[in-house]
């Protein structure tokens, strides 16, 4: 996935700047305050806004910020409904680790927790999206308090600390044909 499928497109209607102003506006904002919440850019900036921050608007500043590599710097990175990126991501996710992942990962997935599911699978290493950073997978007592646990028969022979030692548990099942 190219980043620069983002085109660097703004409506005229929309914006008081064009795609190289915005770019060093967003520059100057992610140095001065080491992040990027399109909000917060929205309400510094709003000079550079003909009607505000509104769906067309965000979407557009969106594809800039993607374009030009701040999207690691975002507040909403892959949180759904508010980043470009999740809708990616979640078709980055590949269906055959769904199905082999644990009860919890695969019932995350079920109820659109992409990010949980993307944390998991880019801590064993299945999935490399851009911008992500390794998250600590929650452990199974945190699954069970969002209501994704549903154990199976693997997961009750776990020491039930975290969902990432259920592959070895599955392995050793499997040599013991239990």
């Amino acid at each position: 996935m190219s980043l620069y499928e983002f085109s660097p497109f703004l409506d005229d209607e929309l914006w008081n700047c064009d795609f190289s102003e915005l770019c060093c506006e967003l520059k100057s904002f992610v140095d001065e305050f080491d992040s990027f919440a399109p909000e917060i850019f929205a309400q510094l900036r709003f000079d550079l806004f003909r009607k505000g921050l509104g769906k067309q608007s965000r979407f557009q500043l969106c594809r800039v910020a993607a374009h030009a590599g701040f999207c690691s710097f975002c507040s909403a990175l892959y949180k759904s409904k508010y980043c470009l990126l999740w809708f990616r991501l979640f078709n980055q996710i590949p269906r055959r680790s769904i199905q082999r992942s644990p009860p919890c990962i695969r019932e995350a997935y079920r109820k659109g927790s992409i990010k949980t599911v993307a944390n998991f699978l880019n801590r064993v290493n299945v999935l490399q999206a851009p911008f992500y950073q390794k998250q600590v997978v929650p452990h199974c007592k945190t699954m069970k308090e969002f209501g994704y646990c549903d154990p199976d028969r693997i997961c009750e022979r776990m020491d039930g600390i975290t969902p990432l030692e259920y592959e070895r548990v599955r392995t050793q099942l499997k040599t013991m044909n239990i």
